[in-house]
């Protein structure tokens, strides 16, 4: 709890650094609501992260926080949306890890996430778990990798959408063996 709580005081401050920039007096910020854009479907971490970190801002800045989820694009389309917002501090983007390995990836990106974003702090970590039906014949991953190589076109597997870390990761330890991804939109649906 104490590190959200100082994660929520980063992104106070990172406000009110904002509004310093645009030269508009620090005490009256906010004077209308934010809006937090996070960059997946409703109902997964992202979003719940979200709506936490959100209702705590509003109590903190007595304004509210309005969370607009904007899924696609493994996070760029979001992403897209607060590079061209106006530079207030009144639109924020929560930052997956997701975005962070689709700069590297991907070329064509009217932003860059690394030099056209100001990093504030991390909010959480999770582990990216792999999961698979009692019925399988796998014990552990390596065999779940096994048995994806032996029979690439008897298995399927569902992660998060395309260019998500989920994707990836899946890809990886299959080193493209396997094509067979059922593509959600987001972990809630997926799931």
């Amino acid at each position: 709890m104490k590190f959200v709580i100082n994660a929520l005081l980063l992104m106070s401050v990172f406000g009110a650094l904002v509004q310093a920039h645009a030269q508009v007096s620090l005490s009256d910020f906010p004077n209308k609501p934010v809006k937090l854009v996070v960059t997946y479907p409703p109902g997964g971490g992202a979003d719940v992260t979200a709506r936490i970190v959100g209702q705590k801002l509003a109590q903190i800045w007595k304004q509210s926080v309005l969370i607009e989820n904007k899924p696609g694009g493994g996070g760029n389309l979001g992403a897209e949306q607060v590079f061209h917002a106006t530079p207030d501090g009144y639109t924020l983007l929560l930052v997956s890890a997701s975005q962070v390995g689709n700069a590297a990836l991907l070329e064509k990106t009217t932003f860059d996430l690394l030099s056209d974003f100001a990093p504030l702090g991390l909010l959480t970590s999770s582990p990216i778990v792999i999961a698979v039906n009692n019925r399988l014949q796998a014990q552990d991953l390596r065999g779940f990798v096994a048995l994806m190589k032996a029979e690439p076109d008897r298995l399927n597997y569902a992660s998060c959408g395309i260019a998500t870390t989920h994707h990836f990761a899946i890809r990886s330890e299959n080193q493209g063996h396997h094509r067979g991804n059922r593509c959600g939109r987001g972990a809630r649906q997926t799931c």
